[in-house]
């Protein structure tokens, strides 16, 4: 007797392109009819102590003080599904039924290319597929996904948030990877967006959810 097992995954983004009412007034912009929101902002603080205190607040979950909050308005949200590649079905399966040693953290990257992905798609690979966007502050950022429940998890309690800190003319791709940086990694998702995005100006904000979803099919 042979069993045969079958379960689907699907991966969802959802991103708002946001912008601070102060940057809409220097362009000359209205910000009628438009969304209100905030956008967070980092604090700086100087020096040894200041490190410190930003490491004790984020420890004892009170991130909320690391970061102050300015007007801002979202100027675009969109969702889009993904394509799960087999590099990242074979990590998932790995895991869960192969004892392979779990991933413990995700980042997210983004990129400009307009490429189209394929199931081939891997961390080796992705970054010079998508071409990969890097003007924005940090590395690719991380993920927090909440624990599964109905067959799904997300990151929406902590979103992924790139703050540009030059101009991007466009937004063609996103992609969710093991490696902070470079080719080392697994690629767990790979998107390309239904239609490019255009027009983010340093200092925009591009705030993502990720669901990951399991069912069986």
């Amino acid at each position: 007797m042979e069993m045969i097992g079958k379960v689907g995954f699907k991966g969802n983004y959802e991103f708002e392109h946001k912008r601070s009412i102060a940057v809409m007034r220097e362009m000359g912009l209205s910000t009628e009819g438009l969304r209100k929101t905030l956008i967070s902002i980092p604090k700086k603080r100087a020096g040894f102590l200041g490190d410190l205190l930003t490491y004790v607040l984020s420890r004892v979950g009170l991130t909320r003080f690391n970061f102050s909050y300015t007007p801002a308005v979202i100027l675009d949200a969109w969702d889009d599904e993904n394509l799960i590649p087999t590099e990242g079905l074979n990590s998932v399966l790995g895991v869960s039924v192969h004892a392979d040693t779990q991933i413990t953290a995700w980042y997210m990257g983004i990129g400009s290319g307009n490429y189209t992905v394929d199931a081939s798609d891997t961390g080796a690979n992705i970054v010079a597929r998508v071409t990969e966007i890097t003007a924005y502050t940090g590395n690719r950022q991380a993920i927090t996904f909440s624990a599964p429940a109905a067959g799904s998890t997300d990151n929406s309690a902590a979103k992924v948030t790139f703050t540009f800190n030059n101009t991007v003319a466009t937004v063609t791709n996103a992609f969710v990877d093991s490696a902070a940086t470079g080719n080392g990694g697994k690629l767990l998702s790979s998107l390309k967006l239904g239609t490019a995005k255009t027009g983010f100006a340093s200092g925009d904000q591009l705030v993502v959810t990720f669901t990951l979803t399991a069912a069986s099919v």
